[in-house]
């Protein structure tokens, strides 16, 4: 367990704006607290590696808001982070975020777009959804050539993924990936089919842990 982040009772958070200001409800200073102690325990098993994965074992875990609230933890304390929208069957971070970057014309052969880090320490790959997987878009190699382009110009790079009752579509990116860290909601249970899904992240040799996520605390 890397972690967990409470369930926070208010209508609608700004994950920017809760780090401009240390006036804030308790709840978010809590949250605050939350995700720079996971910040720290996931920075020090990546040891100056660069691609993280988030994933979850089922839907509805929360991967989007906590790619998106580490992401902005880590611009915190000036790194330069790319978050790459790599669930194609539910690419909520696209839905929600306004780039014209993506990823299926990034990892294009011979497409010419450079990302950079000059104007914005933090820049959103978003994609097309339609549930297409990481290998229709482009060869192992090119997608291995892409993402050394990027580490020279980022200092982390965040990857959510499918959900892994996606199997291949998660898969394909954890093999691609340095660490990867699995988001899980508090009060789920734990299927006969999920059991096996931790069996393979355990084996992948670079499976760092959890996060509890919308965990309610007794006041």
């Amino acid at each position: 367990m890397l972690g967990a982040v409470s369930k926070i009772d208010v209508p609608s958070i700004d994950l920017k704006d809760i780090w401009k200001s240390d006036t804030q409800p308790s709840s978010i200073s809590v949250l605050k607290n939350q995700l720079r102690s996971i910040r720290f325990e996931i920075e020090k098993d990546l040891d100056g590696r660069k691609i993280l994965i988030v994933n979850s074992l089922s839907t509805q875990q929360g991967k989007t808001f906590l790619t998106m609230s580490l992401a902005f933890a880590w611009v915190m304390t000036g790194k330069k982070v790319l978050v790459v929208d790599g669930d194609f069957n539910d690419p909520k971070i696209s839905d929600h975020v306004s780039s014209e970057l993506y990823v299926e014309d990034f990892l294009r052969e011979n497409n010419t777009t450079e990302l950079s880090a000059a104007n914005s320490s933090l820049v959103v790959l978003k994609n097309r959804g339609g549930g297409a997987s990481l290998m229709e878009i482009a060869s192992p190699v090119v997608i291995l050539e892409k993402l050394e382009q990027a580490k020279e110009s980022f200092d982390l790079i965040i990857i959510k993924t499918s959900s892994m009752n996606f199997v291949n579509h998660s898969k394909e990116w954890i093999s691609f990936a340095d660490k990867v860290v699995s988001v899980f909601s508090f009060g789920c249970r734990i299927n006969k089919k999920e059991k096996q899904y931790i069996k393979y992240l355990k084996k992948t040799g670079c499976f760092s842990g959890w996060i509890m996520n919308k965990v309610i605390t007794d006041k």
